[in-house]
């Protein structure tokens, strides 16, 4: 049969049937579709979402920062007014200052000499005190230390510890600067010292070179000679009727003025 007598055929329950499977066929094609423009509508959706909150910490941590912004302002004022403050008052006090050194300068000479005076006997005094306690204990420690090292008797005597403190204050005051190195040699034994010491003494030769440049640490002495009751002290428990054997702790003199005499060694006539 020709295909335009099956055109003219009537449309009969098979054709129906096919046309119903096809439909079928087409919709379940076009509900698979739709569930997945549904899934990717979901998707769209949710990445939305995650654009907006992150939009919305952006303006929050935005926020935040103008907020820090204004404080660190506000914190800057508050620190330009107590500098400018801060400022004034120096100038007051410069200008006070310097009237204060103004009236010095046409004091009495008297009165400048007595406060030079009192300065060198306050560094005479922080002198002694630190060679009778802070260095004679140093010395005491290093030699103890060596003795013990050596298994000796642990008891150091006087002689040596003597020795080991001439030598320190040789270091300390015998020179333009302190000879540390050699400040640490000496006080091998004892390295808790060195730097405690170093930090005292540079101090006292500060002040002394502040007061004066004509403060000296007088290390000269006559051996053989009686010890000089104006310019020396016997040290320990040398005898104070001997003659000068040698000499422990410089005199610190001023101006030929001696305001700490020498710590001296003795031995027997």
């Amino acid at each position: 049969m020709s295909n335009a007598s099956r055109r003219n055929e009537p449309f009969g329950l098979a054709d129906a049937y096919h046309w119903l499977l096809s439909l079928r066929q087409t919709t379940e094609h076009h509900g698979a579709r739709l569930t997945e423009l549904g899934q990717s509508v979901k998707q769209v959706a949710a990445s939305l979402r995650e654009v907006q909150e992150a939009v919305a910490r952006l303006e929050i941590r935005r926020d935040g920062a103008d907020g820090a912004t204004a404080a660190l302002e506000a914190e800057i004022n508050r620190l330009s007014l107590e500098i400018a403050a801060l400022t004034e008052e120096h100038d007051d006090l410069d200008g006070r200052f310097t009237q204060v050194l103004a009236a010095r300068a046409t004091a009495a000479p008297g009165a400048a000499a007595t406060a030079r005076h009192v300065e060198h006997q306050e560094i005479a005094e922080r002198f002694r005190t630190f060679i009778d306690q802070e260095m004679t204990s140093a010395a005491r420690a290093a030699v103890l230390a060596k003795k013990r090292r050596a298994l000796r008797r642990p008891e150091p005597d006087q002689e040596q510890i003597a020795e080991r403190l001439a030598e320190l204050c040789r270091a300390m005051f015998g020179g333009p600067d302190i000879d540390e190195a050699r400040l640490r040699g000496l006080l091998e034994e004892a390295p808790d010292w060195p730097v405690r010491l170093a930090a005292t003494g540079a101090e006292l030769r500060w002040r002394a070179r502040a007061a004066s440049p004509e403060g000296t640490w007088d290390f000269e002495a006559k051996p053989g000679q009686p010890a000089d009751a104006q310019s020396q002290r016997v040290w320990g428990e040398y005898r104070p009727d001997g003659n000068v054997a040698g000499v422990v702790a410089p005199a610190y003199v001023v101006a030929g003025r001696v305001y700490e005499p020498q710590r001296v060694t003795t031995h027997s006539h």
